[in-house]
């Protein structure tokens, strides 16, 4: 058996919290309130953050399918919190800033998940609407920088992109199909340009030469 302390300590850059008010099972106080979040976020390890209090969410027809209510009856109040961290920081570490469970810090995987989790924050998906989820407007979105503009601009670039990319992708893409020239890129990002100048040149050369 491996001992506690030898256990891997999870680490990650995104996190996803859920918390209730009150234990949806037997209704006990959990003691959780916006202090927590405020005192959580209280951390400079932490970059961006999104948070939202759900209080008008009701369960729907494929969560009574799985058992957890009947469909239309008020859940109870809780928070859902995104954090977006520099550098990698351990899920138990999170647990203790927002005393809670660990089991309530979830890791989102795959490019894009942090602003996948803010957009879920409202419901305002077409998939969240579909499933009869309840709307929230953007006002009741506390967050540190612009998450609307970065969704709407996240949005802009899948269509032109066909996906989510990473800076250095899209400045090479713009370079092989769209002809931005070097000193477009290097007056964009001089650092990226910097790390990348040998293929950014082998992509302009590619554009003019087709």
């Amino acid at each position: 058996l491996i001992n506690e302390k030898e256990k891997k300590e999870v680490v990650a850059r995104v996190f996803n919290i859920a918390q209730y008010a009150k234990n949806p099972a037997t209704g006990e106080d959990l003691h959780f309130s916006e202090k927590n979040i405020k005192d959580g976020l209280d951390h400079k390890s932490i970059k961006r953050y999104a948070w939202i209090c759900h209080n008008k969410d009701t369960f729907t027809e494929k969560e009574e399918a799985k058992g957890k209510g009947k469909a239309g009856e008020l859940k109870g109040k809780h928070w859902h919190i995104v954090l977006d961290c520099p550098n990698k920081v351990s899920l138990s570490a999170v647990a203790k800033w927002f005393n809670v469970p660990e089991n309530m810090v979830d890791i989102p995987k795959g490019r894009g998940a942090f602003l996948d989790c803010v957009q879920y924050l409202t419901h305002s998906s077409e998939k969240c609407q579909e499933e009869g989820k309840a709307l929230y407007p953007d006002s009741e979105v506390f967050s540190n920088f612009d998450w609307q503009q970065e969704l709407l601009e996240r949005e802009e670039n899948r269509l032109k992109y066909g996906g989510d990319l990473s800076k250095k992708d899209k400045m090479l893409w713009d370079v092989l199909y769209d002809g931005k020239t070097l000193k477009e890129c290097q007056q964009e990002d001089k650092l990226l340009y910097m790390n990348n100048i040998e293929k950014l040149k082998k992509f302009r050369v590619e554009y003019i030469t087709n």
